[in-house]
């Protein structure tokens, strides 16, 4: 069973800093052609934001993209993994948590 670790190597992480404003980071998910991005406050991940927390968070919400810093709108709640965590108990970690989506992190910092 292969490690977190050994998946995400060599790829590119992508992500946000947390006073962006929403419209920016969505502009580059687009570009990036990713469905979510990790959110970070210098080193440290504060949290995740997906297509599906723009629509719901931001578009249902009726809130200004232009004006809205990505931290009010991005699940701080996210599950993490350390990166030596096999994949499919990171899977497993994703269904205990009703969560959609694992960020693996290395000693508490961002994984590049």
């Amino acid at each position: 069973m292969k490690r977190i670790a050994e998946i995400i190597e060599g790829r590119p992480l992508y992500y946000a800093e947390s006073s962006e404003s929403v419209r920016d980071v969505a502009r580059r998910m687009a570009d990036w052609n990713v469905g979510a991005i990790a959110i970070l406050d210098g080193e440290t991940l504060v949290g995740i934001f997906s297509e599906r927390d723009l629509m719901i968070r931001v578009v249902a919400a009726g809130l200004d993209p232009d004006g809205t810093a990505i931290e009010r709108c991005a699940r701080s709640t996210a599950a993490t993994s350390p990166s030596s965590t096999a994949a499919s108990s990171s899977a497993c970690c994703r269904c205990a948590t009703s969560s959609r989506s694992t960020t693996s992190i290395s000693a508490g910092r961002r994984r590049s």
